[in-house]
């Protein structure tokens, strides 16, 4: 049975609670990070986090470290504090 709308609901207007976008994002993500990406990082040294597969390419770096080697022109960095990363 579906109630009549009367003057007093709006049009468009259901008896449904309205979704919490912020509250559901905020979940998802917490629950990746504590169940997926945390767990796989616990015990990650230094050397396999900067690891390069193969020599130049991508990586995260300290700011102030030297770049690949010959350094690329026109290389834009990104990020904020202590670290960046390049993209060339």
């Amino acid at each position: 049975m579906t109630p009549t709308p009367d003057a007093s609901t709006p049009p468009g207007a259901d008896a449904r609670p309205a979704l919490d976008w912020t509250r559901q994002l905020l979940d998802q993500v917490d629950w990746h990070w504590t169940r997926q990406l945390r767990p796989r990082l616990d015990g990650l040294t230094d050397a396999e986090y900067l690891w390069e597969p193969v020599p130049g390419s991508w990586t995260v770096r300290r700011r102030g470290e030297p770049g690949p080697v010959p350094a690329q022109a026109g290389g834009i960095q990104g990020g904020a504090g202590d670290w960046v990363i390049d993209f060339a």
